[in-house]
């Protein structure tokens, strides 16, 4: 099912991977406050967009963002900042 830009996979997304796809995994962590994570995701997608790092790269610098976000209470002081990333990429 596609919604939107977001796809619900009904198999594990590796086995259903277009060419050309990339696909992130989650971070997981305990959710305390959502109120930031899609801000959040966006502004760290488009901050590694803009230093040059791949799609893959961005993908996992949000998703690290994101998770840090929501297991924090708050929205602007949820928000990481970049040091607190780890970029093992």
């Amino acid at each position: 099912m596609v919604y939107g830009n977001v796809k619900k996979f009904s198999v594990p997304p590796t086995s259903y991977k277009m060419p050309g796809e990339v696909f992130q995994d989650i971070f997981k962590v305990k959710a305390v406050d959502t109120t930031a994570a899609g801000d959040t995701f966006t502004g760290y997608f488009l901050m590694a967009q803009e230093k040059g790092f791949s799609a893959e790269q961005c993908l996992s610098i949000a998703a690290q963002a994101s998770a840090i976000a929501v297991s924090r209470k708050g929205a602007s002081v949820s928000v990481p900042v970049w040091a607190e990333l780890q970029m093992d990429l």
